[in-house]
């Protein structure tokens, strides 16, 4: 006998409802998302769950991508505008596809140069607290039959925020190459490369009860940050694919990536319940923290029908 994993479901997001819903990072899809949640930890992390199970990883275009979030380099905000669509699903298939538990696999795949003439847009965008951005996605045929295609995906945004002291500044860059061998076999190679420099980050949260055992009643600007603490983040990725058609729907897929992640961090917690009237009674633990991360992720798929 075989045990019972439950149902699975599946949710997709494509690109256009990550613009229309203007879900900048994965944290903002997962929150967007039927049957799967997050928890914010602090300004800088984020823990995923499902179907009462944490999510440990994700995937893109079918890699799995593993993360501590206790020591986080900015995993759960990576930007959405490097993918076409993101798939979720939830249930069993956090266990059948190699790495994972049973709560959900969230697989991001990637966007890729499809297009052979001159395509592409860019937008800017403006909001409260002194938010600008600016996104550009161009894509071409590179040889004259269009056998060989580019894409860059560039995005810049920085603000300010109803938090005191709180700002980001976010730049994303993004660069494929697709070239078809045959009618059968195309190779991709590419690159990816996000930088998040936050100010001010937190580091845990404000104490719920004064010293009384009263109960606090904080402002929505307070903050645990103060305007030298961050917790700065950057990845890089280098990657290369190669699928192939066989006949009667018969797909071979062979991936390869390897990911850089590095965070830097200048950061205060504080303990202890404060006085009502006073405000002391609090401690107070500055701490710096450096982390660097490097993943290397081969694999092979093969998939048809009888």
């Amino acid at each position: 006998r075989f045990p019972v994993l439950g149902p699975q479901s599946v949710s997709i997001l494509t690109h256009e409802q990550i613009e229309d819903q203007n879900l900048d990072s994965l944290t903002d899809v997962v929150n967007n998302a039927a049957g799967i949640s997050s928890k914010a930890y602090d300004s800088s992390r984020n823990a995923f769950s499902s179907r009462g199970f944490d999510v440990t990883n994700y995937q893109i275009d079918g890699i799995p991508v593993t993360w501590d979030g206790g020591s986080s380099a900015g995993e759960t905000q990576t930007d959405t505008a490097l993918y076409e669509r993101i798939e979720i699903v939830r249930g069993a298939t956090g266990l059948l596809t190699g790495a994972g538990h049973p709560s959900a696999s969230i697989n991001l795949v990637r966007k890729h140069a499809d297009s052979e003439e001159l395509s592409g847009y860019v937008s800017g965008s403006a909001g409260s607290w002194n938010t600008y951005g600016v996104t550009a996605d161009v894509g071409a045929g590179l040889n004259e039959s269009g056998s060989i295609r580019g894409r860059f995906v560039t995005s810049y945004e920085e603000g300010d925020s109803y938090v005191d002291y709180a700002g980001n500044e976010k730049s994303v860059f993004y660069g494929v190459v697709d070239a078809d061998l045959s009618d059968d076999t195309t190779v991709s190679f590419g690159a990816s490369y996000q930088e998040n420099n936050p100010t001010a980050s937190q580091w845990g949260g404000l104490p719920v009860f004064f010293s009384d055992g009263s109960m606090t009643d904080w402002d929505r600007s307070k903050t645990v940050g103060a305007d030298w603490t961050y917790w700065a983040t950057d990845h890089t990725t280098l990657f290369a694919n190669l699928e192939h058609n066989f006949a009667q729907g018969w797909q071979l897929k062979l991936n390869a990536n390897k990911t850089e992640s590095t965070s830097d961090m200048r950061l205060l917690y504080l303990f202890g319940a404060p006085d009502p009237v006073t405000g002391e009674g609090m401690g107070a633990f500055p701490a710096r923290y450096d982390n660097r991360r490097t993943q290397y992720d081969v694999g092979a798929r093969l998939s048809g029908w009888y």
